[in-house]
């Protein structure tokens, strides 16, 4: 017997023993970093940045337009 597999072995002895041993059924990676990511890499970073851009844009005539009133 290897000794990593005598660690696995006692590994999972102790864990039933002391009750150390944790599953977590239903529960999966968090997947908001690679949406994040196919986001920014089809070039929605971009897209957002434009918008954002254009938003601010409106705001600032809207604040003039109404300073010249």
């Amino acid at each position: 017997m290897f000794p990593n597999q005598l660690f696995l072995n006692v590994s999972i002895v102790l864990g039933i023993i002391f009750g150390k041993k944790v599953n977590h059924p239903g529960i999966k990676a968090n997947p908001y970093l690679l949406n994040a990511w196919n986001i920014y890499k089809n070039g929605g970073l971009k897209r957002a940045s434009d918008e954002l851009a254009q938003n601010v844009g409106k705001e600032i005539v809207k604040d003039i337009k109404v300073i010249f009133k």
